[in-house]
């Protein structure tokens, strides 16, 4: 089972940022302006380091309930094709046991892996409580966790991902470890962890 991650690895962006910029523009095209000020509040905050990012994405989703439709989900997970990377979705689209493993929300995740045909995807999920105390991120040893919950059956063989947060998930993997245009501080901590990761552009 190919495990990949999307943010920098298998799309060469950040797809929360691209969200939350549509939603923006969403806010200003259907006239929901009191969208478009929590945005820009939160935002603000964020940049300002006084809101955690598990924050800011909980506020950021809160402002798309109030404004998508369902239908808005797919229109953005399409737009997420152009900057699919090339060689990872070349590799990925010729695997059959692929799972998207993200801390992107799993509204335009679930699209996005409809769209590109990948069967399987664990991503971030607002919990059952509607409470942030509860809201837990799909990163780290958190999407291990999921991606074998998900399915039990299977082993994780190759793991695919750009950034040291998805360690747990590369020494999850018993067969090929690949980095993604990884930053100096990522292909340190792999080398200490005892890997040897392919690495692709």
């Amino acid at each position: 089972m190919v495990v990949v991650d999307l943010d920098g690895t298998l799309i060469k962006a950040n797809s929360f940022v691209l969200f939350y910029r549509f939603l923006f523009s969403a806010t200003l095209r259907r006239w929901r302006l009191l969208g478009t000020g929590r945005i820009c509040a939160w935002a603000l905050l964020r940049r300002m380091r006084l809101i955690s990012h598990r924050r800011f994405k909980w506020e950021i989703m809160k402002v798309a309930d109030a404004v998508l439709l369902d239908g808005d989900y797919k229109i953005f997970a399409d737009e997420l094709i152009n900057f699919i990377n090339p060689r990872v979705g070349e590799y990925v689209s010729a695997h059959k046991d692929v799972v998207l493993a993200t801390a992107a929300s799993v509204e335009y995740a679930s699209e996005l892996a409809r769209h590109l045909g990948i069967r399987y995807y664990v991503a971030t999920e607002r919990p059952p409580s509607l409470r942030f105390k509860d809201y837990v991120e799909c990163r780290g040893s958190e999407k291990v966790r999921r991606v074998s919950e998900a399915l039990p059956d299977c082993r994780i063989t190759e793991a695919i991902t750009d950034h040291m947060d998805d360690l747990p998930l590369l020494l999850a993997a018993y067969g090929k470890q690949v980095l993604v245009n990884p930053a100096s501080t990522t292909l340190a901590a792999a080398t200490e962890a005892g890997l040897k990761p392919e690495i692709w552009e």
